[in-house]
């Protein structure tokens, strides 16, 4: 009785394992819409209503998810300190202490860096323009992750499945 429950056990876990994986694609998924969410926000708030870096980032605090919230409002907070550091170093300084936080991409986070490198140096329609190409980027970026967890999340599952009737045959 106690083997069969531990076999069951098992399984289970491997079953867990897959679908824990499976879930990470879809973090990916979320964090990329999230993002994509702020961008239009940024944008909208830099055209319209003209307003500084530091209110901005505070507007996106209080409308973002974690972990981009705590992101934007340590950016907006150290900004108003002026402390001499440039827009672009607070933004990757942030960006390092949310990194573990994130189910991005290398290339995805590194482009983040590279567009907080932007923000704080350009004026209005610089700023604006280099919005637009880090949309476009987060939409290409967003198809892929769409693609890779449509086709990725079923198998996952399956191996993990698979893994944790493996290490029971193996058992047995």
């Amino acid at each position: 009785m106690l083997k069969i429950m531990g076999w069951c056990l098992i399984l289970a876990g491997g079953l867990g394992f897959g679908d824990a994986a499976a879930r990470e694609l879809r973090k990916r998924v979320a964090q990329l819409e999230e993002l994509q969410r702020l961008l239009l926000i940024l944008q909208g708030e830099i055209r319209c209503v003209r307003l500084t870096l530091p209110a901005v980032c505070e507007l996106l605090a209080k409308d973002a998810k974690a972990p981009f919230q705590q992101f934007f409002w340590k950016v907006s907070e150290d900004l108003g300190k002026r402390t001499g550091q440039t827009a672009g170093e607070i933004w990757s300084r942030n960006l390092k202490e949310i990194q573990k936080l994130l189910f991005l991409t290398k290339k995805e986070q590194q482009d983040l860096e590279e567009f907080g490198q932007l923000l704080g140096r350009m004026d209005m329609p610089m700023q604006l323009s280099a919005i637009q190409f880090y949309q476009e980027k987060i939409m290409l970026s967003l198809a892929e992750a769409k693609a890779a967890a449509d086709s990725r999340q079923k198998l996952y599952r399956y191996l993990g499945a698979l893994g944790g009737a493996a290490l029971v045959l193996v058992i047995m």
